[in-house]
């Protein structure tokens, strides 16, 4: 593809930036590809990992060649407005896998029940969670990528 004009370039870096961003849009961007990096990133995003997200983000998606960028914004699912949401519904889902019932929430029995506990509920949980939401997504990105004529 040809450059394109730059009308400034100091020390190549705006260059630099453009060829950056044009590799990283590109790779590995077939629909599958796409879709299952939506999938990854969005299981990634639910993980309890907070702090942890981008490197494995960046880990998995080099290991199991899939687009990092598509990959980095799909964790961006665990952005603070639906942290709350998706950590209750892990919990919840940790603990139905666990003794076979919802949790029942309470001011008392959070303060009763360790810490390592809920975040145990939470390590299991967010794989569903994660897996349903990222399906869900992944899904759709595919359908929205896929030719028209290729749905049968």
């Amino acid at each position: 593809a040809p450059e394109p004009e730059l009308s400034w370039d100091f020390l190549a870096i705006r260059r630099s930036l453009l060829r950056l961003w044009s590799v990283l849009k590109n790779e590995h961007s077939s629909p599958p590809r796409i879709a299952a990096a939506v999938f990854l990133g969005i299981v990634i995003g639910c993980s309890p990992f907070y702090g942890f997200h981008v490197i494995l983000c960046l880990a998995l998606a080099f290991l199991l060649r899939l687009n990092k960028l598509v990959v980095w914004l799909g964790c961006n699912v665990s952005l603070p407005i639906f942290a709350p949401f998706l950590t209750f519904a892990s919990i919840q889902c940790g603990h139905l896998l666990v003794h076979g019932s919802w949790a029942e929430i309470s001011v008392q029995l959070i303060r009763d029940t360790p810490a390592l506990q809920w975040f145990g509920y939470w390590t299991l949980g967010f794989i569903p969670v994660g897996s349903l939401l990222g399906g869900a997504f992944a899904a759709l990105v595919l359908l929205k990528l896929k030719p028209k004529g290729e749905l049968k």
